[in-house]
């Protein structure tokens, strides 16, 4: 099953339960999707000091409008202890179609005792703190998984040692609703919060897929085969389940 079958296939869970089948991709490749109106910019990746690029790999055009994108990056990024702030985005989405939904998705593993030396670790934010899911280690002895909406706790998990996570948080425009979706390893995505919006989710949200580290010190994350769709994202081995 390729990525954009996987992409099909969630998009339908995504819309809920429907005789009626989703529109059947458009298959589209180029360097520029400005047109589409869903800007995608790759920041520099560092690797052992050293900037790179991420790739965003393929686009594929919806019939309705939606814009599938598949961003691949299995590196593995080690941060300067010496930088008391060094972000580092890896895709940034600045506009979301009015009512629709986008849902930002990431894998990361643990590789590293000193993964989470970093005081906090936002994995998703938005420039106007709309959403973010980070980890919280002020305390070392409990550190955990917060998701904030608007500025406001709404969910928060013990972080396990030596467990890989996965995030999905689905954006509703229509709804004016936040989603935050959370598993651990290999289990698949399960639904762990829903918060409503006071703003207008589709203006220019600004979402930023992490990471944001704060007293850094030799963290390292490694990511792979995440696909970001805007409507729909899954890694080939998760699906979402109880989508609102």
């Amino acid at each position: 099953m390729d990525t954009l079958e996987i992409a099909l296939l969630l998009f339908s869970a995504l819309a809920g339960a429907s005789s009626v089948p989703p529109p059947a991709p458009v298959p589209w490749r180029g360097s520029s999707i400005d047109s589409f109106h869903t800007y995608v910019l790759t920041d520099r990746l560092y690797r052992d000091g050293k900037a790179r690029e991420g790739k965003v790999e393929d686009y594929a055009r919806m019939d309705d409008g939606w814009i599938a994108l598949t961003f691949n990056n299995e590196s593995v990024f080690r941060y300067n202890p010496d930088m008391r702030l060094l972000r580092s985005d890896l895709v940034q989405f600045f506009q979301m179609p009015a009512g629709g939904r986008l849902l930002f998705m990431a894998s990361i593993k643990r590789d590293s005792p000193d993964f989470y030396d970093a005081r906090v670790y936002q994995v998703f934010f938005t420039e106007l703190k709309m959403f973010e899911v980070y980890v919280d280690a002020s305390d070392a002895s409990a550190p955990r998984w917060i998701f904030r909406v608007q500025r406001e706790e709404r969910w928060s998990r013990p972080l396990e040692p030596g467990r890989g996570c996965n995030f999905g948080v689905l954006c509703d425009g229509a709804a004016g609703t936040v989603s935050l979706f959370f598993s651990e390893d290999d289990e698949p995505l399960e639904l762990s919060s829903v918060s409503g919006v006071s703003a207008t989710i589709e203006s220019k949200p600004e979402v930023h897929w992490g990471p944001l580290i704060y007293d850094a010190g030799g963290a390292t994350l490694e990511h792979s085969e995440t696909f970001m769709y805007s409507g729909v994202g899954v890694t080939d081995r998760l699906a979402l389940r109880g989508s609102p």
